[in-house]
Order: structure tokens, then sequence, then C-alpha cells
């Protein structure tokens, strides 16, 4: 099935194979289940956006596409500011995205996130 008409969770499980019938979390404390779940929908949604692609991350000039939320300020969080990417100088890190949450073009990412925004804003914001 093309990506293009992929706009449910029912779809995208469709297209996995996999139960729709989100999985249990209840064993999670209740500040992390809205998240835990939101990363299991995360993955799913990605592999099957992607259609098969995996990123090569042994080659840097592979493009490859993360989703970007605004956080707008309001009464809850009191910055809308957020960090996408990491320099450390005692030993050198530098991160700019997760492995499992990259998307093949910037189309197939606005797709995602235009379909599913409720999950990847869920992901972003670590709200309940």
């Amino acid at each position: 099935m093309d990506y293009k008409k992929i706009t449910t969770w029912e779809q995208v499980c469709q297209q996995k194979g996999i139960d729709s019938k989100l999985p249990s979390v209840a064993e999670f404390p209740k500040e992390l289940q809205k998240y835990i779940t939101a990363c299991y929908q995360a993955v799913i949604i990605t592999e099957v956006i992607n259609e098969g692609w995996r990123p090569d991350y042994t080659d840097n000039n592979q493009t490859k596409y993360e989703l970007w939320n605004r956080i707008k300020a309001d009464k809850k969080n009191r910055s809308g500011f957020g960090f996408s990417r990491s320099l450390s100088l005692n030993g050198y890190s530098y991160t700019i995205s997760g492995s499992r949450l990259c998307f093949q073009s910037h189309d197939k990412a606005m797709h995602a996130v235009e379909n599913f925004e409720e999950v990847f804003v869920i992901l972003k914001t670590h709200k309940e």
C-alpha cells in the first residue's frame, strides 16, 4: 500500500500485520504510560511509512529526516524551548536524532506528523 494512503493506526497495523490493540502498559508508572505507548506507536508508524527503508548510519551522505515539533509555552509548559541536538566537550558526543524514528524523505516525515500528530507530540513533550 502506498504510504500516502495510510492515515490511521488501524491501517498502519494492517500493513504491518499486527493487532491494532495497544499493548498494556499498566505495570509502568502512570505518568509514563502514554509516553511508552506513543514510543511503540511511533516506531511502528515510522517503519510502515518508510516502506521497508532503513537508515544506513555508516553513510554520512544519506539524508535522514526526523520530526521536529515546535513546543509553545503555556501554563503547563513555561518554556517553549527544547533541544534536538546535544554537544558535550569532555569526550566528544554529538546527537541529532533517534535511529528508529528517521524518515527516508521530507514528504514521508510530513505525512507521518500530519496524520499521527498526537503520537509524535507526546514523544516530544513527554506529557500524560
